[in-house]
C-alpha cells in the first residue's frame, strides 16, 4: 500500500501541478482570490445553479500521470489508480463520465485538504458556503473560456487528489501513520490557498483568514 511519502509527494503535486502541464494558470489565479474576494451571497442561485461543466474525453490526461508519480511500485500505483477510479465515480456518479463539474471539484478537494489536515468535519452548510465561494470565484471569462483540454486537466488533478489523499488518510489511520497524511494535507493546502489549516476559518461565507461572526474554524 502507499506509504506516507506518497503523500507527501501529493502535496507537491498540488503545490506545482502535474507532470508538464501547466496551462492552468486562469483556474489558480481565480482559486487564489477566495481569501480576498467573499462570497456574500448575490452571485445568484445556488451552487447546484452555477454549475462549471466541463466536457470529459478519454484517454484521461491527467490521472494516470498522478499514479505514476505518487508510487513506486506496481502495487502502489494500482491502490492509487483504484482511488482515482473511485474518486471519478464519487463526483460524477459514473466509472466513464462525459461531464464534469470543476467548481464542484475544487470546492471538494479544498473541503477534503482542510478537514484532513485539522482532524474536523465541516457541517453540510459550510460546505455549501465553500461551493458557492468556489463557483463565484470561477466564474470569470479568463476560466470561462479556457481550453477544453486544460479544464478538463484542473478538474481531473481536483477528483485525482481527493482520493488520493482520502486513499492515504485511510491508510494511515489503518497503519498508524494518520499525522504524515495531515501535515501533507497542511502543505498542500498552503499552497492552493496561500493559508495554512490554522490560518483557516470556514463560516457563512466559505473560507477566510482567522475567525469572524458565523465563522467557525
Amino acid at each position: 500500500m502507499p506509504r506516507p511519502r506518497q503523500a507527501v509527494l501529493a502535496a507537491l503535486v498540488a503545490l506545482h501541478g502535474c507532470g508538464d502541464r501547466h496551462a492552468d494558470a486562469p483556474w489558480r489565479a481565480r482559486r487564489a482570490t477566495l481569501l480576498t474576494a467573499r462570497n456574500d451571497g448575490r452571485g445568484g442561485g445556488t451552487p447546484q445553479a452555477r454549475a462549471f461543466p466541463v466536457r470529459l474525453a478519454q484517454p484521461w490526461l491527467v490521472l494516470p500521470c498522478l499514479a505514476a508519480e505518487l508510487a513506486d511500485a506496481d502495487g502502489e500505483r494500482a491502490a492509487l489508480a483504484a482511488w482515482c477510479a473511485a474518486g471519478v465515480r464519487r463526483a460524477t456518479g459514473r466509472a466513464v463520465p462525459v461531464v464534469g463539474d470543476l467548481g464542484a471539484a475544487t470546492a471538494v478537494l479544498l473541503v477534503g485538504l482542510w478537514q484532513i489536515a485539522t482532524a474536523a468535519r465541516l457541517p453540510p452548510e459550510r460546505v455549501a458556503a465553500v461551493q458557492a465561494q468556489v463557483a463565484e470565484a470561477l466564474a470569470h471569462p479568463k476560466v470561462r473560456f479556457m481550453p477544453a483540454e486544460d479544464l478538463q486537466c484542473c478538474w481531473e488533478l481536483c477528483v485525482g487528489l481527493e482520493a488520493a489523499f482520502a486513499g492515504l488518510l485511510d491508510a494511515g489511520n489503518a497503519g498508524g501513520d494518520a499525522d504524515s497524511v495531515r501535515l501533507a494535507a497542511h502543505a498542500a493546502l498552503a499552497g492552493l490557498l496561500q493559508a495554512t489549516a490554522r490560518e483557516l476559518a470556514v463560516g457563512a461565507h466559505g473560507f477566510c483568514r482567522g475567525a469572524a461572526d458565523g465563522q467557525s474554524a
